[in-house]
Parts: C-alpha cells; sequence; structure tokens
C-alpha cells in the first residue's frame, strides 16, 4: 500500500514539474504580480539617485512600503542584466 501511495505521488511530482516548465516555455511566472508600475518603478529610481531616502521614494511613489520599491528595483536590475547577457 505504502509503494503505490508513493508511486503516486512521485507522479503527481512529475506532473507538476511538468506542467511549471511548460507554462515557462510559453512565457508565464508564477507569483504575485508587480504592484508597482513600470513609471513608479523609474520615478523611484530617479527620486533614489536623486538623494531621497528608499522610504520617502517608496512613500511618494505610493508604494506599500520601503520594501516594495526595493523588490522592484532589484527585479528590474536582474532582467536588465539578463536582457544584457542575451543580446
Amino acid at each position: 500500500m505504502a509503494s503505490m501511495a508513493e508511486m503516486e505521488r512521485d507522479q503527481l511530482r512529475e506532473r507538476t514539474r511538468a506542467g511549471l516548465a511548460a507554462a515557462r516555455d510559453r512565457g508565464r511566472m508564477g507569483g504575485r504580480r508587480c504592484t508597482l508600475t513600470p513609471g513608479q518603478i523609474q520615478i523611484g529610481r530617479a527620486l533614489v539617485a536623486a538623494g531621497d531616502s528608499m522610504r520617502q521614494a517608496a512613500k511618494k511613489i505610493g508604494a506599500e512600503s520601503h520594501v516594495t520599491l526595493y523588490r522592484a528595483l532589484r527585479r528590474t536590475d536582474k532582467d536588465k542584466a539578463a536582457q544584457a547577457t542575451n543580446d
């Protein structure tokens, strides 16, 4: 009985991984959507570059918290770096 359950669990794991890989190939990514628009991220980056603290910049653009802005900036930096390596 235990071996049947283990086999079923393995099959479920394989199907899940295959589905996630297929979705990734179609350009779909999991997770929550970003709450900041690209325009807000750009303004936030400019504010920080101009000398505002991350908290001040986040408050000015209407972000939920400074952590939201940190994550958005980090994600866009990673995206730019990935595009540069692919070009």
